[in-house]
Order: C-alpha cells, then sequence, then structure tokens
C-alpha cells in the first residue's frame, strides 16, 4: 500500500523551518549593534560661577569654577587666584577674596570682605569674575522691590494629600504690582521646640526650614520652597497655598519669607529643579540649566525678601 503524501502539511512544515532559522541567524549579536563613531568637538573652558543673592544676606559670596568638557576629569584643582570684582551702581564696591574653608567640599567660594552695604531696590548689581587668562565671565541684575504680605495663617490637618493623607495648609495673601512681569519664591520656617536627646530635662528650640508642596499646577516645587510668577494674577491679590508636613516637635512660631526675585534666578531655580528630577530617569528630556552668565556659564541672581512672623 502507498501511502499519499500531503505535499501541503509539508510546505508548510519547511516554511515554518526557515522563519526560525531566520529568527535565530537574526539574533546573533552583530544584528542588534552598531558601532557609530562621534567626533566629540573640544571644550573650549570658560569661567563658571553662581551667585543667588537675598537682600538680607550680610555676607554675600559667589562660586567660582573652570567648566569642564565631558571627558575632561573632575577632580580639578579650584582657583584661588580669580579676579572677582562686584560692581554697584557703576563704582566698584569690593574685590572678593577665595575661602579657603570650603575647600574640601568643592565650593570655590569667593567672599567680599568689605563690603557694607545694604541693598536698595534698583540698585545695580554687575559681577565680574576671570583666571588663568580666561574671557571676563559677567552679568548684571537689578535688585527687585519688597512686596509685602497681607496676610499669612497656618492651619494644622488643613489640607489633603493625593493619597488621602492630612497635611498642614499654609496660605499666603499679598498684592502684585500690576506694571511689570513678577516672579516670587515662598519659603517656610518653623521655630520648634524638641527635647534635648544628651539631656532629657532640656529643650532645643531652633528654626528649621519647611519642606513645601503643593497641587496647584501654577506653581513650581523647588528645593522645599514653591516658584511662581504673576501671569495669572497681574495687578491683583492672591492666596498662595502650601502644604506641608509640619516635622516634628512642637511648633512655637511660623515664620514666611515671600521672596520678590529676578527673572532670571526663577529661570535658573526651575530649570535646576527639572533638572533634578530627570536624573536616572531614563525616558525624562534632556535638561539644559539656565545661565544668565555673559562669556562663561552660570547664574546671578537676586531677590528681596519679605519676612512676616506670626
Amino acid at each position: 500500500m502507498i501511502k499519499q503524501i500531503n505535499f501541503q502539511k509539508n510546505i508548510l512544515f519547511l516554511l515554518l523551518l526557515l522563519a526560525a532559522n531566520i529568527v535565530f541567524v537574526s539574533c546573533d549579536e552583530d544584528n542588534f549593534s552598531q558601532v557609530v563613531k562621534i567626533e566629540i568637538p573640544k571644550h573650549e573652558p570658560k569661567v563658571a560661577m553662581s551667585a543667588l543673592w537675598l537682600s538680607q544676606d550680610t555676607l554675600p559670596f559667589v562660586h567660582i569654577d573652570k567648566s569642564r568638557g565631558i571627558l575632561d576629569e573632575e577632580n580639578q584643582p579650584l582657583p584661588e587666584d580669580a579676579s572677582v570684582k562686584l560692581y554697584i551702581n557703576g563704582s566698584l564696591a569690593d574685590t572678593a577674596v577665595f575661602y579657603s574653608e570650603f575647600n574640601n567640599n568643592r565650593e570655590g567660594k569667593y567672599i567680599f570682605p568689605q563690603l557694607n552695604y545694604t541693598p536698595v531696590a534698583g540698585d545695580e548689581f554687575r559681577l565680574e569674575a576671570t583666571f588663568d587668562g580666561l574671557p571676563v565671565a559677567n552679568a548684571v541684575q537689578v535688585m527687585p522691590d519688597q512686596i509685602s504680605i497681607d496676610k499669612a495663617e497656618y492651619i494644622p490637618n488643613g489640607s489633603g494629600s493625593i493619597d488621602g493623607g492630612q497635611l498642614d495648609l499654609l496660605n499666603v495673601t499679598f498684592t502684585d504690582p500690576g506694571d511689570s512681569e513678577d516672579y516670587y519664591q515662598i519659603r517656610l520656617f518653623n521655630l520648634t521646640k524638641y527635647p534635648d536627646y544628651s539631656n532629657m530635662q532640656d529643650s532645643i528650640t531652633e528654626l528649621q526650614s519647611t519642606y513645601l508642596e503643593t497641587n496647584d499646577p501654577t506653581l513650581i516645587m523647588a528645593d522645599g520652597a514653591l516658584l511662581f510668577s504673576d501671569k495669572s494674577f497681574n495687578g491683583q491679590q492672591v492666596t498662595i497655598k502650601g502644604q506641608t508636613y509640619g516635622g516634628w516637635g512642637v511648633i512655637q512660631s511660623h515664620e514666611v519669607h515671600l521672596v520678590h526675585i529676578t527673572k532670571e534666578a526663577y529661570y535658573y531655580l526651575t530649570s535646576l529643579s527639572t533638572y533634578w528630577n530627570a536624573v536616572d530617569n531614563p525616558f525624562s528630556q534632556p535638561v539644559n540649566v539656565y545661565s544668565n552668565i555673559k562669556d562663561g556659564y552660570g547664574v546671578f541672581g537676586m531677590g528681596n525678601t519679605y519676612k512676616k512672623v506670626f
């Protein structure tokens, strides 16, 4: 008896075998990789400096370093002989000196030891720095006006978090000037009393910075503070709402800071916050941190602070 051959079945089997062979061949490492040679342009170093000054600062300082390329060594020595000058309203106010105490932390701080001056709204500050024959890095800032707080209140358990937990509520009410584009930062400090664990009969009272968060999409959370502009309330009275977990210990009083910051300080702080939020996130977009330094890198920003204790 001669068996009938099922050619259709055999053809299907051969096709499946061919497809499997293609898959296994394509799984070779060479088929999933490609080497592309990229010429990295040579980095031209410039002065990198950063200074964020507030009106209440008694000893303003500036960080000075040299920019580095992606292939340069990270731990380069800090410049200790940079020429750092501050001009106020066109006149030389002071020349900074290197503060070596911070050298181990790569702070690169330069302080202005002879500066005895209380900033006034409208004053123009020009910061210049150079070393090792690099171009003179410079930036100009004008001290903003001080904006007073009309009302501040702290309500324990006055708000809720996204996950349903209880948070304390901070309300800050102020009136925005209507003739300019303005930027703000709000910080909260609590005067807190807690036990001295080295001697339980004593207690310690200190002013603690308190982390603020918000559910308001027009506000930006950055370094424990709230950042925002007046685009949605220009020239109006507004109440900004922040939330906090309150910390531990017994709160004696609250101190809220309303800081009227320059546009450059706002852009820098918001971009820096975005940068840190993107670190180690493979799905985030690259972030360029804002810089307003001419012929250099970094930031020079200012803010005028109004404090309210309640």
